[in-house]
């Protein structure tokens, strides 16, 4: 009896940015069309060479090793190539690891699905066209075991404070970001599920929507877990990338950090590999991937994912560049 009461109280829930494969930066820094061609050619041949379907056969594998109740997933693409008005999918990062997933005898299902950028480029002077589709995504666990969670109530909201670039040729854009709530049951416990993936170039952006998601959670009552990539360093070592207030600030609200809790003095780095995911060696030196608690919630274990030389494809390639979190909570 003791052992089930306990399973209608205890929930694993993982984090886990993807990376869609290349750095977008150049793009958005062309000067005119033949190098914002140059620039989306090599882009394009960068996430061909990270091997998506691999990638996505390896994470597929870490989920379904532990096998936790819900997986938020940030940058799951969808790139797609051909002509203006003609473009059709080649690579379907979220569809890949479902299909993976299946091949793995384990099926999740998504529950939410978010777009944020959706941006084409010119890939040639042919009229051709690559075009990607920046989403992020919850899932849950549907078999082997179905998982105890039950969700009833899913909103999505793209932050009001948005990060915004001036190309020479693309114009003015802004850079969407957003977030995914889930309420839920667990046996008689309601909780509210947050995924997200905030700003990581403008820290002042950052931090407004790190204040956004936190006033949008203010008047809930029932306990809380957020998780994504915050993109700010949960472990605050001045003078190593991404140490900004946003984690600090967070934290100062009342929300707990699951790693830290369980994990005293270890510093649980997440990120990042090399652009090309080819670096022989572990190459983490911030902790950006982050699993926050509000409420009567007990973290009971985080351990890191995708972070052990075992995870990379048969050619040597990281599943992504960062490492994932999974962690086991329970409710009080």
């Amino acid at each position: 009896m003791a052992d089930s009461v306990a399973g209608h109280r205890e929930v694993a829930v993982m984090t886990l940015n993807v990376y869609f494969g290349t750095d977008l930066g150049p793009l958005f820094g062309a000067k005119d069309l033949p190098e914002l061609i140059e620039a989306v050619a090599k882009a394009w041949a960068e996430v061909l060479a990270t091997d998506i379907p691999a990638r996505a056969a390896s994470i597929a594998r870490e989920i379904a090793a532990s096998k936790p109740d819900l997986v938020g997933l940030q940058e799951v693409v969808q790139w797609s190539t051909g002509t203006a008005g003609a473009m059709s999918p080649r690579l379907d990062f979220l569809l890949l690891i479902l299909e993976a997933l299946r091949n793995e005898g384990c099926f999740y299902a998504p529950i939410a699905i978010r777009k944020d950028l959706d941006q084409a480029g010119p890939l040639d002077m042919s009229g051709n066209f690559v075009r990607l589709e920046d989403r992020h995504a919850v899932l849950i666990r549907v078999e082997p075991l179905p998982t105890q969670v039950r969700p009833y109530n899913i909103q999505a909201e793209t932050f009001s404070k948005l990060f915004g670039i001036t190309s020479p040729i693309m114009g003015s854009l802004a850079i969407p970001r957003s977030w995914i709530a889930v309420d839920a049951m667990l046996g008689d416990k309601k909780f509210r599920l947050v995924e997200t993936h905030i700003e990581s170039l403008d820290e002042v952006v950052q931090l407004a929507q790190e204040r956004e998601l936190v006033a949008a959670l203010a008047n809930i009552e029932s306990p809380i877990i957020v998780m994504g990539d915050f993109n700010s360093n949960g472990n605050q070592e001045p003078g190593v990338p991404d140490n900004t207030a946003t984690y600090p600030e967070m934290t100062a609200t009342g929300f707990k950090d699951a790693w830290g809790a369980v994990n005293p003095g270890d510093p649980g780095n997440t990120c990042c590999h090399a652009a090309d995911l080819r670096n022989l060696a572990l190459e983490h030196n911030r902790r950006l991937d982050l699993i926050l608690t509000r409420g009567a919630i007990t973290p009971l274990s985080a351990r890191l994912v995708a972070a052990e030389p075992a995870a990379r494809t048969a050619s040597g390639v990281w599943p992504t560049d960062h490492a994932g979190l999974q962690v086991k909570l329970r409710f009080d």
